[in-house]
């Protein structure tokens, strides 16, 4: 089970993602900041405010490391042979975002807090109050003896 909390301040949208029962944590220890994470247990939102066709998606592994990037779907769906592009923000730390991960091995939690600047969603600082949008949220799971095959939750 995930839990996620959402708000948002004058200068970020602020998320904590908290993974009950969690008994994996697997991960590639080799990867960096924008490395397929997703291919091993991350936790994510895609979030996008009125431009429905662009959205930012920011995953966290359980080692911290995270994926930041820009999606254009256009067509709004996930169809083979409709155009999905997007670009991956190559300096997330310096555009301000923050993202702090603890583990509780023996209660098997695992909690990531991120801060994403309100900017990257071409919102002001101090002007978020009133904006609507959309967010989803994702988990997937995967072990050892699963791998590459992943369960997928939202």
């Amino acid at each position: 089970m995930v839990q996620v909390n959402f708000c948002y301040t004058k200068t970020s949208i602020d998320i904590t993602f908290t993974a009950y029962n969690e008994t994996n944590l697997f991960h590639d220890s080799s990867y960096g900041t924008n490395d397929p994470i997703y291919e091993y247990e991350v936790m994510e939102s895609l979030i996008n405010r009125r431009a429905k066709k662009i959205y930012i998606e920011f995953e966290v592994a359980p080692n911290k490391v995270t994926s930041h990037a820009f999606v254009y779907n256009p067509s709004k769906t996930r169809v083979k042979g409709t155009l999905f592009d997007g670009a991956y923000i190559r300096n997330p730390v310096a555009n301000g975002t923050t993202a702090k991960t603890t583990m509780d091995r023996p209660e098997k939690i695992w909690i990531s807090e991120a801060n994403i600047p309100l900017g990257l969603l071409n919102v002001d600082d101090g002007q978020a109050k009133g904006t609507q949008g959309r967010t989803n949220f994702f988990r997937t799971a995967v072990d050892r003896k699963t791998f590459p095959d992943q369960t997928l939750g939202s």
